[in-house]
């Protein structure tokens, strides 16, 4: 699901940002798909999003209203509208990621995004953002996403590299080996 969901959420980034460069809307827009994207990681928003039983317009109708409590710009209510909409709110903390690495690669930050199955201390952050700074030459910005489903290790995103050093990469590349031998 990833691969599929990571290019999915990009597009729709790269969309958003288009028109935040547009509007000069950089900054509110960062801040409201950090909300969003914080707020989608919670269980019960994830439940909300994937559910069928509520339906699409509902979903947007919530979302608008939670936005509009929030103060959040026109242009962050009216994408939203539009990913509940096309179902994808599911996605909304892929593009919120996505679009965080976007901006700060138009400030000549290096956005990159690391994915745990344990959430990393501020030392581990620390070294990691030094090693990307010292491979791609640029300060490198690291969001931090938790995902259980690894069990170990991480997965690391960055400059268009994606490197899986997690158990569950492992595992997976070890069975498609064994299928590729045996069968």
């Amino acid at each position: 699901m990833a691969d599929a969901a990571s290019l999915i959420a990009e597009r729709y980034a790269r969309a958003l940002f288009s028109l935040s460069a547009e509007q000069g809307a950089h900054a509110p827009l960062a801040r409201d798909m950090q909300a969003l994207s914080e707020l989608s990681k919670h269980k019960e928003m994830k439940d909300f999003f994937a559910t069928p039983l509520v339906k699409r317009a509902q979903k947007a109708s919530a979302m608008e209203a939670f936005l509009a409590e929030q103060n959040a710009h026109a242009l962050t209510r009216a994408f939203v509208q539009r990913i509940a909409l096309n179902n994808r709110l599911p996605i909304l903390a892929l593009i919120g990621a996505a679009f965080a690495r976007m901006l700060a690669e138009s400030r000549g930050e290096l956005g990159a995004e690391v994915i745990s199955a344990r959430a990393l201390s501020p030392l581990q952050i620390s070294a990691l953002e030094e090693a990307l700074a010292k491979s791609f030459h640029k300060k490198a910005q690291l969001q931090q996403q938790l995902d259980p489903s690894l069990m170990a290790g991480f997965v690391l995103r960055a400059g268009g590299f994606h490197m899986d050093y997690s158990l569950a990469g492992q595992l997976d590349r070890l069975g498609r080996t064994l299928k590729t031998h045996i069968a």
